[in-house]
């Protein structure tokens, strides 16, 4: 397994990781502050922002660990052009 492969690796266990420990959370604030018989009772404004509180987090964070794996093949992928590039020039 090269570098980049358990990096990669690395990040989606991280990222799997804090996305089950924040529905949990989640999941533990419905189930002490508003009953999960009391969600279906909510108005649909309401349920839309219940909703987007929860997953919004989720968005953002695997937005930026996507960046984060783009960015280091970016740097990989540049390293290996300028390789290419100093045995064109000699």
């Amino acid at each position: 397994m090269t570098v980049t492969a358990k990096r990669f690796i690395a990040i989606l266990t991280l990222g799997a990781l804090l996305t089950a420990s924040w529905l949990g959370a989640a999941a533990y604030y419905v189930e002490t502050y508003i009953d999960w018989n009391n969600l279906l009772f909510l108005l649909p404004h309401e349920l839309g922002a219940f909703v987007a509180g929860v997953f919004t987090p989720l968005v953002f964070l695997w937005l930026a660990l996507w960046l984060i794996v783009r960015g280091n093949r970016q740097s990989i992928e540049s390293r290996a052009i300028e390789a290419q590039l100093k045995n064109f020039i000699y």
